[in-house]
């Protein structure tokens, strides 16, 4: 975990027996092993970057700075720490009208959801983070920048994949398939 948290940007050469080399980042190579690993271990690494990814998150969530809570997320990923990194980055993206960025990281923390411990979507923690919610958020911030054919996706995804699924929105308790449709209708009216 030292070496993925210190190692700055450094490349390693991923297959030597090609003719080229081809090179993948440190952090992005750990990343695609950790996710890779069956859940049993990917629980005992989670045990050793739990806690210090908890404390980090701490100290940047109080200085409000997206770019380092979404760097969190890469450095120590699939963690509840860097979920909630990953889902405060977004939202403060979207206060400030970065609508691609926000886009970005909440679409990743969708991504990393099959490898996230159950923590953090729901279990103990204080404050769940819902699927369901994270991808209403990310077909907002997708309509937001414009990126029409990816909202489109996105709310396919949200009525597929989340169509049962509860949410807060506005006061109100919607579905996933609710929630799609409201968006569609604010994706039309951008159009």
């Amino acid at each position: 975990i030292d070496l993925v948290q210190y190692s700055g940007e450094q490349w390693l050469p991923l297959d030597k027996s090609l003719r080229d080399f081809y090179y993948v980042g440190v952090r992005e190579y750990f990343r695609s092993v950790v996710a890779g690993l069956p859940e049993a271990k990917r629980a005992k690494y989670r045990e050793q970057a739990e806690p210090p990814a908890g404390e980090r998150l701490k100290s940047l969530a109080l200085r409000r700075q997206p770019s380092d809570l979404a760097q969190l997320a890469r450095i120590l990923p699939f963690t509840v720490a860097s979920a909630q990194a990953l889902n405060l980055a977004g939202n403060l993206y979207l206060d400030r009208g970065q609508y691609a960025e926000a886009a970005d990281a909440f679409s990743r923390l969708l991504q990393d959801g099959p490898a996230l411990p159950p923590e953090a979507f729901g279990g103990a923690s204080a404050r769940p983070l819902l699927p369901a919610a994270i991808c209403v958020k990310w077909a907002f911030a997708l309509i937001l920048d414009r990126q029409w054919q990816a909202a489109r996706q996105a709310l396919e995804t949200l009525a597929k994949d989340f169509a049962k699924d509860s949410l807060a929105w506005q006061g109100q308790t919607l579905t996933g398939a609710q929630a799609a449709q409201r968006l569609q209708a604010r994706l039309q009216q951008a159009l």
